[in-house]
């Protein structure tokens, strides 16, 4: 699955797991997880903003493309 432009969200392992555009791996680029879509984004909200995403706008759930 191609992950390196747009945002995602996929399930790892039971949880579902949020990414952002630059997107390289899980231990370099932010990423949420949660037990729904809804907080997995919340928790990539709060991940980017600690990676210095501050002028740039929040993506919505519809901003992801989902991967069962």
């Amino acid at each position: 699955m191609d992950l390196s432009h747009g945002f995602h969200l996929f399930r790892d392992g039971g949880a579902w797991c949020a990414v952002g555009p630059y997107y390289i791996e899980l231990v370099l680029s932010p990423a949420g997880f949660g037990a729904t879509q809804e907080d997995a984004v919340k928790a990539l909200h709060v991940a980017l903003l600690k990676d210095g995403w501050r002028d740039k706008p929040m993506p919505e759930l519809s901003s992801f493309k989902i991967h069962d």
